[in-house]
This record gives structure tokens, C-alpha cells and sequence, in this order.
């Protein structure tokens, strides 16, 4: 099995400013190649400390994929010490230059003073196009062995592997074993509840079977790597695998991706022809945002208000202020007025609410700190469902927002 180590490079990422999702995102896409990932080493922007690293790395991998250092200031070294490492000078590449113009171009800006530097690479190397950003990335091969260094920007660095590394390391590496992955998102329920669902038939006790439970701040992901047969018996196990996981884990499996659960909900509103509108309190416009980050959710999500104060409850939505009165904005009758009045407002097929408490203010005596209400509403009426989280005031907001967004995929599958 070909064997790979992952490289990330940049004193931001060391220190902990910087969360390393690029890694996460290569180590995945390289064990679905039928990779073996090694090892993770990030690395300072220092150039010993980063030759040292890549020398221990090719002695016991064939493939080391670098991210960051590729951009234009002081500390973006990369192509430098990779120039010095296989020493290969640096040469300039008109191609790329005019890649690099043309983007610029397209932006109706002037090409600036490091473009010309960003066109130069060490001689000898395989350039992949970046049609994402500015920096290209670079390959180059030592002994039948690769480094193979992308831009740090995630969005960049994810659409360059898509389009370029991939159908590379496809062509150049014979893959010895097959391999299929299967992840799985599961909401709803914690990693013991999800354990105790699939009983003792997970993990299987088979060597060719890899498996982990990563549980995360509102969901919880499954991830089985299948090994040792034909491509056509893996994803045969696969299948079955699939169809355990959905009879066990019901309305809590969200699906077999790693995307968000926002995305998830955003494709089955647009699938259903169905829209939302959203009235926040306790969440602060978070759920409106995670449902509007998502690309083409101008087709599903009519609107938003954040109604923090009683104030704003009462004039921005017309919650009558006796009902505030008797009981009180974190409240089951409120969180369901909230819902009703902004899928009104919005004139949409659903109204989306929360309140509750998040932080330590809290004047009304009735529900402990964590308590959040949420309100769903549609022309067949409005429900509510009350919730205790756990935890600071941003962990109580984002569980709140999940479990808001769970909830409304649920009624939209199961009614």
C-alpha cells in the first residue's frame, strides 16, 4: 500500500491561531485513494526545521502533500526551500504569468507587485493550475517518490485537489489494495446513544474493517474504511453497512457525507419546493447565517429577524406583550407565537424560532440557564420543543441553532 504524509506548513497553524482543516481534508481524500497516512507534522515557516521534516517524511512515505507558503509575503517560503531541497532553481513561467494577469484581469485590478515572483517555480516540477486563487501548486519527484505543495487557503486548496492533484495521483500511483470508505453524520443523540443503537454489531470484528466514532459539538460522525477485496465486493459491504446504519439510527442520520447539516436541510427544501424564515432570539441570526452560507440558499430562505429584547418581540413581530407577560419570552406559547408570526411575515412554508437562555443574565426565574425553546410552524400549525444544553454561552447558541435545523429536516422527512 502506498504510504503518504501530510504536511502542513505555517507558524499560525503551529501556534494554534490557525485550525488546520486542510489536513483533515487530504488525510480523508488520501485514505479513499487506498493511501496509508502515516503521519501529520506541522511545521514553522523555518526553513531547516521544514527540509528536516521533508527528509524524514519521503524516507518512510511516498507521497508528501505540503499546504501553505505558497502566497507573496516574507514568511511564505515554501517554493524557496522546496527549490533548494531538490535542487532545482527557481524559473519563471509565462504560462502561469498570464494566468496570474488574467485573473487579475477578471477582477478589473491591476496585477500586483509579486505577481511576476508568484510565476516562478522550481525547474523541472509539476505545475497544477489554481482556478480558485493565485497560487499555483507544485509537484516534484525524487526517487519515484512526490511532494506535491498547495496553497493554505481551504476553499483553494480543496477545489485544486478536486480538479488537479487527484486525477494526478491517480495516473501516477498503482494503487496495490482497494479501499472504500463510508462516513456517516448522525444528529440528535450523543456517541453512547449512537453505540448502544447499533448494539454489538458495530465495530465489526473484522480486520479489512476500519472504524470511528468522532463525536462533535451536535452530531456525532461515523467514519468505516473497507479493505482487502475486489472493488465490486467492497461496495457490496458498503451497501449493506448502509442500510444497517439507516434502519438503526432512523431520523438521526442525517446522511453518508461529511457536508453540514445546513447544507443537508438547504437541498431537501429546494428538492421539496419549500421555503424558510427564521426568528432569533437566543441564536443571535446564527441559524439564519449557517442556512445563508450555504450557495443557492437564496431559493429556500425568504428571511430573518433577530428579536433579542421583549421590545423587539412585540413591535419587529407583534408578540402581544400579555403573553409575554404571563409567560415569559423563554417560553413554549412564545417560541411557538415567534415561529407563526415571521412564517406569516415572510408569507414562507415554515417558520424556524428560538429563545432562551444562553448566558448568565437571566431576570425571568422559570427555566434554569441552557433552557432554549425552539418553534416550528406551518400552515398545519405550531409546535415547540424545549431543550436544556450544556455548556458556555457559544456552545448553548450553536447546539440551539442544530438542534433547530434537525428539526426542521425531521418534520420535513417524517411530517
Amino acid at each position: 500500500m502506498n504510504k503518504a504524509v501530510v504536511l502542513p506548513i505555517g507558524s499560525e497553524v503551529v501556534s494554534g491561531s490557525v485550525v488546520d482543516t486542510n489536513s483533515k481534508f487530504i488525510a480523508w481524500e488520501l485514505s479513499r485513494l487506498s493511501f496509508e497516512v502515516l503521519s501529520h507534522h506541522a511545521v514553522r515557516d523555518r526553513a531547516p526545521v521544514i527540509r528536516e521534516v521533508l527528509e524524514q517524511s519521503l524516507a518512510v512515505a511516498d507521497l508528501v502533500i505540503v499546504t501553505g507558503g505558497l502566497g507573496p509575503t516574507f514568511d511564505d517560503i515554501t517554493k524557496r526551500v522546496l527549490a533548494d531541497f531538490f535542487g532545482r532553481p527557481l524559473k519563471f513561467n509565462a504560462r502561469q504569468y498570464a494566468r496570474i494577469r488574467r485573473y487579475f484581469h477578471l477582477r478589473q485590478a491591476k496585477p500586483r507587485a509579486f505577481s511576476r515572483e508568484q510565476a516562478t517555480f522550481p525547474s523541472g516540477g509539476r505545475i497544477f493550475d489554481n482556478n480558485f486563487g493565485v497560487a499555483p501548486g507544485i509537484g516534484l519527484e525524487r526517487d519515484g517518490k512526490w511532494v506535491i505543495a498547495l496553497p493554505g487557503v481551504p476553499r483553494e486548496m480543496e477545489g485544486m485537489f478536486r480538479e488537479e492533484v487527484l486525477p494526478f495521483l491517480k495516473e501516477r500511483f498503482k494503487m496495490r489494495a482497494c479501499r472504500l470508505g463510508l462516513e456517516a453524520k448522525v444528529v440528535g443523540i450523543h456517541e453512547v446513544d449512537v453505540l448502544r443503537r447499533l448494539g454489538k454489531k458495530f465495530p465489526p470484528r473484522d480486520p479489512n474493517v476500519e472504524c470511528g466514532i468522532y463525536p462533535s459539538t451536535g452530531e456525532v460522525t461515523l467514519r468505516m474504511t473497507f479493505c482487502g477485496g475486489a472493488q465490486k465486493e467492497l461496495a457490496g459491504r458498503r451497501r449493506e453497512w448502509m442500510r444497517t446504519l439507516e434502519t438503526r439510527l432512523g431520523k438521526h442520520l442525517v446522511g453518508f457525507s461529511d457536508e453540514p447539516l445546513e447544507k443537508t436541510l438547504g437541498l431537501l427544501l429546494a428538492r421539496k419546493r419549500q421555503s424558510a424564515s427564521v426568528a432569533e432570539s437566543v441564536t443571535g441570526g446564527l441559524i439564519a447565517k449557517r442556512m445563508t452560507d450555504i450557495e443557492g440558499s437564496s431559493r429556500y430562505v425568504k428571511g430573518g429577524v433577530v428579536v433579542y429584547s421583549d421590545e423587539a418581540k412585540e413591535r419587529v413581530l407583534g408578540v402581544p406583550a400579555p403573553m409575554l407577560k404571563k409567560f415569559g419570552a423563554v417560553s413554549s406559547e412564545v417560541a411557538k407565537d415567534m415561529a407563526r408570526r415571521v412564517r406569516e411575515k415572510f408569507g414562507c412554508h415554515w417558520g424556524v424560532s428560538t429563545t432562551g437562555w444562553a448566558g448568565a443574565a437571566r431576570p425571568q426565574k422559570k427555566e434554569p440557564i441552557g433552557t432554549v425553546f425552539v418553534g416550528l410552524s406551518s400552515k398545519r400549525g405550531s409546535l415547540s420543543r424545549r431543550f436544556r444544553f450544556f455548556g458556555g454561552r457559544e456552545k448553548v447558541r450553536w447546539l440551539a441553532s442544530q438542534a433547530a435545523l434537525a428539526w426542521l429536516r425531521e418534520k420535513l422527512l417524517y411530517g
